[in-house]
């Protein structure tokens, strides 16, 4: 069995990889790595692994962004050590969810859940597609917000947002008609309730949708200086680490 394991803390990757191998001895373990942008260059060369260990929080950003920029079909098992990501995480039909520091027991439950998988569905030869489709419920994401603008009230289509943007704890849903309303979720509740292949964290504060980038352009550092309409009234920037990952998926 061929495991990738993408997780940027070094002595926590070293520790499953550890656990893995004396769970399941002929074990491949393929990394780690540690970035979006790594996994980025490893899937253009590789082909994809039996089973994927994804930590969330990477440095470059949430691997979300990893899994919709290239629209992965391989059994993930998500690692991270905030539970509030579950809901997101089984969206994307991972085989299990596990909380840092990962315990042996828990880890031996999700490989034996994903041995069961195989198993059921004709062995190793299985289509990942097929596999894939057992793996979770579906989760319903968010399609329409209802925004209240003094007694009036108002139901947008997530195709009508532009971006999302948030400052000073204040999270502003901003329409591609230049309309803009307050809404009560953070920016991380956001990213979890919309779906990643339409919607990117490029920054701290903009969650976004690529119909509202107008342009890019890229500066001497490797950041890219984007250009959204309607305008946010501030400048916003894609720091270097992101950027493969955001032009991924913007030309996905």
């Amino acid at each position: 069995m061929r495991v990738l394991i993408i997780e940027d803390e070094a002595l926590g990757a070293e520790r499953l990889a550890g656990m893995l191998r004396d769970l399941e001895p002929g074990i491949e373990i393929l990394g780690p790595l540690a970035s979006i942008a790594e996994g980025l260059d490893w899937f253009a060369t590789h082909p994809p692994p039996d089973l994927l260990f994804l930590d969330i929080e990477l440095s470059d950003g949430q691997s979300f962004a990893l899994l919709s920029a290239l629209q992965l079909r391989c059994p993930v098992i998500f690692t991270t050590a905030y539970s509030e990501h579950a809901l997101k995480a089984f969206a994307w039909s991972s085989i299990d969810y596990l909380l840092k520091p990962v315990r042996r027991a828990a880890l031996e439950q999700s490989l034996d859940k994903y041995r069961h998988l195989k198993a059921t569905l004709g062995g190793d030869r299985a289509p990942v597609e097929t596999l894939l489709a057992q793996l979770a419920p579906p989760v319903e994401l968010r399609r329409r917000f209802l925004v209240q603008r003094g007694q009036l009230l108002r139901s947008i289509d997530s195709s009508e947002v532009a971006y999302f943007e948030g400052r000073n704890k204040l999270v502003t849903l901003v329409t591609l008609a230049g309309d803009r309303f307050a809404v009560d979720y953070t920016l991380e509740e956001l990213e979890t309730m919309l779906d990643g292949a339409d919607f990117f964290r490029a920054a701290r504060g903009f969650l976004l949708r690529a119909a509202a980038v107008a342009l890019v352009r890229k500066d001497l550092y490797g950041k890219l200086q984007v250009q959204l309409a309607p305008p946010p009234g501030r400048p916003l920037s894609v720091s270097r680490e992101k950027a493969t990952a955001f032009k991924q998926w913007l030309g996905s």
